[in-house]
């Protein structure tokens, strides 16, 4: 579509004239774009990579700020029940988004080798412990899917969710 467009201004065309025989194009690049826009950005971001960019990397850190908020409501906790906090790092790097709780300590990052490793998470006691329990690893596209991620977590750590608040998510 763009070359076509640019091919047109060349020729001497305005360029907000359209063509019934782009139509088609147009048709099959809105329904991509609307795809595009289904899908959370942030397994879009962990894939691609981020290093360099430093808007890539804001769209990162926003973006994983927000999946780990709804992860928080999925696990059963309330906004006062966590931190969520995030360290930029170099320019080479993701940084890290991490949520951390009185039982559970998850964190976010892209990392440079072994991709579907994006996302770390543990048992703690307490908001204090930085070392928890034993490190457990999921790709970033289960973070995209609170649900699935709830039921990794709880699996793999032995966390329980009150019933209560389990049925409220």
């Amino acid at each position: 579509m763009l070359a076509r467009h640019v091919g047109r201004i060349a020729l001497g065309y305005a360029p907000d004239v359209t063509f019934a025989e782009d139509v088609p194009l147009r048709r099959q690049c809105l329904a991509k774009i609307d795809e595009l826009k289904s899908k959370p950005a942030l397994v879009a971001l962990a894939r691609r990579g981020i290093g360099y960019d430093p808007e890539a990397k804001r769209a990162f850190h926003r973006e994983a700020r927000s999946a780990l908020r709804v992860a928080a409501r999925h696990l059963g906790l309330e906004p006062n029940q966590y931190d969520l906090r995030g360290n930029f790092a170099g320019p080479a790097v993701s940084g890290e988004i991490t949520l951390h709780s009185d039982e559970i300590y998850v964190q976010v990052s892209i990392p440079c080798i072994r991709p579907g490793r994006e996302v770390m998470f543990r048992r703690c006691k307490g908001r204090q412990d930085y070392l928890g329990d034993r490190n457990h690893f999921c790709d970033i596209a289960v973070l995209a899917a609170p649900q699935s991620f709830r039921a990794l977590v709880v699996r793999e750590t032995g966390l329980s969710i009150n019933p209560r608040q389990q049925a409220l998510v």
